[in-house]
């Protein structure tokens, strides 16, 4: 980082009187973006989802449960977030600044968006309990205004984590748990899928997720569900039954809703055990 501040120094202000010393700078390499292909990926399973938390550093493990349950917050949100964010008592996280790139330095800076799609999320109250144990565990402070994901060790640059270092803790605990394409982008698509999945709408989780049209949505966060559309076009056809329907086609439907039903049934059994 400090090598890459001296080059941006050399190709911007040379020596302090505005003639730049070097035509580029040497550490900005192109290199051809991989789109994120979500309908090639395949949603975490809980017991991905708990290997992926632990193959994280501790103090970031909390950042895995943030992004699949807590309405699909920017990777800058999250490292931005402070103590006196996370409302446990009203059930609500506050976003206020945001960590971005900065256009006329390297590095990454606080700021508040001109243009907020939202000013708060819905707080995960399953996951209120572990966000309490980690603010004592992680965040050795008296002060509610310190971030959430601080950075202590002594040559930090700033005292909020930076996207590219949580980026680069999630790839290597995605490549763990074999998921090598998985990235932060991943977490949210998860939480959009399970979101809709469970009763929300497009237009709803398009609102949470700061998605302007329905195409950019279905594009981005369109992950692949084994046997998904064949189950929902089933249940449709249950609403217009024809009255000589084949009763080996019914029993397909009916033995679909019971698994469902048995899922729900552990869903309620885990919830009150």
């Amino acid at each position: 980082m400090m090598l890459r501040r001296i080059f941006h120094q050399a190709v911007t202000d040379g020596l302090g009187d505005g003639q730049p010393i070097l035509p580029a700078n040497p550490c900005k390499v192109k290199t051809p973006s991989r789109e994120l292909n979500s309908r090639q990926e395949r949603p975490l399973t809980a017991k991905e989802a708990q290997d992926l938390a632990d193959a994280m550093p501790g103090h970031l493990r909390l950042v895995v449960w943030i992004g699949l349950t807590a309405g699909g917050l920017h990777m800058g949100e999250i490292c931005a977030l402070r103590l006196d964010d996370i409302d446990l008592m009203d059930h609500i996280i506050h976003i206020k600044p945001n960590v971005v790139r900065r256009p006329d330095s390297p590095g990454y800076g606080l700021t508040t968006r001109p243009q907020a799609t939202r000013e708060q999320a819905p707080a995960p109250r399953l996951r209120e309990s572990a966000i309490q144990q980690y603010a004592t565990k992680y965040c050795h402070t008296d002060n509610d205004d310190c971030f959430l994901f601080p950075v202590t060790q002594e040559w930090r640059l700033a005292d909020y984590l930076s996207p590219a270092m949580l980026q680069a803790n999630l790839r290597a605990a995605f490549r763990k748990i074999s998921r090598p394409y998985g990235v932060y982008r991943t977490l949210r698509a998860i939480y959009a899928l399970t979101f809709m999945r469970n009763g929300g709408i497009m237009q709803e989780a398009m609102d949470i997720l700061g998605y302007a049209t329905p195409r950019a949505m279905s594009q981005l966060y369109s992950l692949r569900q084994d046997n998904h559309v064949a189950k929902v076009t089933d249940l449709c056809s249950c609403v217009f039954l024809p009255p000589d329907t084949n009763a080996a086609a019914i029993e397909t439907v009916i033995d679909s809703l019971e698994q469902q039903r048995t899922q729900l049934t552990k869903t309620l059994r885990r919830l009150r055990a």
